[in-house]
């Protein structure tokens, strides 16, 4: 099955939503609004907003978190996915995005990226090898340096 790969220019029109899939995978969500404007006899205008859900996972959900608010320009790459729905009352068609990337877009201002160190996961140790060497109460050089869990 082919998929369609989109790149799409807009604001973030909600906050984002986030929080851990079943699977423990971090996720987050948004709105993101894409208004189309032309140039007309009387000069710019709006012509129509479309909007599209914007799904992010793992370290892209943890850093869009991190990094985008409300009414910020942002360019969003990722799988479109439209979606029939049917509630009885109304019917429609919701278009998703799940993201490979998400940025600000720089044609409409600055940014400053800040690259997050990864972290990797430490093997199992034994009760006793995970004591430090040193004494009972001695402090154990770099440790306070290191997020728990790193080595």
């Amino acid at each position: 099955m082919n998929e369609t790969f989109v790149t799409v220019q807009g604001n973030v029109a909600t906050p984002l939503r986030s929080g851990l899939s079943r699977q423990g995978t971090p996720y987050a969500s948004f709105r993101l609004a894409c208004t189309l404007r032309r140039n007309t006899d009387e000069g710019w205008r709006d012509v129509a907003t479309s909007f599209y859900q914007v799904s992010c996972y793992r370290s892209l959900a943890e850093h869009a978190v991190a990094s985008l608010q409300v009414g910020q320009p942002v360019v969003v790459y990722g799988k479109q996915l439209v979606k029939q729905w049917d509630n009885g009352e109304r019917k429609g068609t919701d278009v998703e995005i799940d993201a490979v990337s998400v940025g600000h877009d720089l044609c409409r201002g600055t940014s400053m990226f800040a690259a997050r160190r990864r972290l990797t996961a430490v093997p199992a140790q034994s009760a006793e090898e995970s004591q430090p060497a040193a004494e009972a109460g001695s402090v154990v050089e770099g440790a306070a340096d290191r997020p728990a869990g790193v080595a």
